[in-house]
């Protein structure tokens, strides 16, 4: 997955939509494998070119803002993934739908933020 974030990002200028898709991937695969500053730096600027580019309320800033807040709560920084979390899954909620694969992926780490830290999966 670096590989096709390096082709794309000689394909496409920077902040482009297609790079921040990438990296969102790329960013959960390596915050779950344990990269945790790598996977949480491509997160953000995926978020960031989301913010920018996408209207607010499009699920793509959503998924993200899940993606980065899950990434946040393995970490153990509880504060900072919360609101990320409630965006993300608001956000996901009202753009694709309660049973959208998506929307119950945010609801599961909203759920394991909610929960006592010693159930807490992934930490």
């Amino acid at each position: 997955m670096r590989d096709a974030l390096e082709v794309q990002r000689k394909a496409y200028p920077p902040g482009h939509l297609e790079l921040a898709r990438t990296e969102t991937a790329l960013g959960e695969v390596l915050a779950a494998r344990g990269q945790r500053q790598e996977g949480e730096a491509l997160l953000r600027e995926a978020l960031a070119v989301r913010r920018r580019k996408c209207p607010a309320g499009d699920w793509r800033i959503g998924e993200t803002a899940s993606a980065l807040g899950g990434a946040l709560l393995q970490a153990g920084r509880d504060g900072e993934a919360g609101p990320l979390l409630q965006e993300g899954y608001a956000t996901l909620r009202a753009a694709l739908g309660e049973s959208y694969p998506l929307t119950l992926e945010a609801r599961r780490r909203l759920e394991r933020a909610a929960a006592p830290p010693v159930r807490r999966a992934g930490r």
